[in-house]
């Protein structure tokens, strides 16, 4: 990336970190960021990289870097769903996630997610 941005340009690098989901009160949300922290490990997924990234563009050669940090709060509309739409994504590795919960845990989890 670095030989073909044009002098002077900007470059914009973003990831979240699903690890660290919550809210409070307390809801599912910290199953869900628990989740993401077991199952990352067992499929060689780092879900926590945005607590890497500034120093992985650094050591990219990006020397000229800076860093905003952004921490999103969503009480309404689509864009809450994005753990529980994460969870289903990750459907391919239920066997995984079925090591790691219950089905029962999980099931319970989901439904507090369900749309209105």
């Amino acid at each position: 990336m670095l030989e073909i941005l044009k002098p002077g340009g900007l470059l914009v690098v973003e990831d979240g970190d699903l690890t660290s989901a919550g809210s409070s009160p307390a809801s599912s949300l910290h199953w869900f960021a628990d989740l993401f922290g077991r199952l990352g490990p067992t499929h060689g997924v780092d879900y926590a990289l945005a607590n890497h990234l500034y120093h992985l563009v650094k050591a990219a050669g990006f020397l000229d870097s800076d860093i905003e940090i952004h921490q999103p709060a969503v009480a309404r509309g689509e864009d809450r769903f994005l753990l529980k739409w994460s969870v289903e994504e990750a459907g391919p590795h239920i066997k995984r996630i079925l090591a790691l919960y219950s089905a029962c845990q999980i099931c319970k989890n989901m439904m507090q997610w369900k749309r209105p």
